[in-house]
């Protein structure tokens, strides 16, 4: 399986300060006519969405990652979390990068790209059978 580059000075996926992580879980709400709500997780289990950046990459950098999002848009790949180390499993949320911040021309351009949206998937498509129904008045 591929594995998301390292865009930090060859050196971790993501600069520390653009780096953001969320557990998600999604529910499904069924609202009645008489103000009952039932609602489910849509899935048996939590993941992770993360959102990924690097500020000053070398253009050589820049250009590995957007070929690695031309070549795996789609599809799954390894993500190595910046902190932890911990391999998740993920896939580009978003249909396109987001837009890259040029700083310098020539030999010394640098690329400043934040909020590049990653979405784990291990585990991301069981559906539970779990309900809750809660009347309002």
């Amino acid at each position: 399986m591929p594995s998301f580059p390292l865009i930090c000075n060859n050196e971790r996926t993501s600069d520390w300060e653009l780096f953001d992580q969320v557990r998600s879980r999604p529910i499904v709400r069924t609202p009645f006519e008489n103000g009952a709500v039932q609602t489910r997780t849509r899935v048996t289990t939590s993941r992770w969405k993360f959102s990924v950046g690097a500020n000053l990459m070398t253009t050589t950098l820049y250009n590995t990652l957007t070929a690695f999002f031309d070549a795996n848009q789609g599809g799954a790949f390894d993500f190595i979390h910046p902190i932890t180390g911990v391999t998740h499993e993920v896939r580009f949320s978003e249909d396109e990068l987001p837009g890259a911040k040029p700083t310098g021309t020539g030999s010394n351009a640098r690329w400043s790209i934040s909020g590049i949206a990653l979405e784990e998937t291990a585990g991301s498509t069981v559906v539970t059978e779990t309900t809750t129904t809660t009347t309002t008045t």
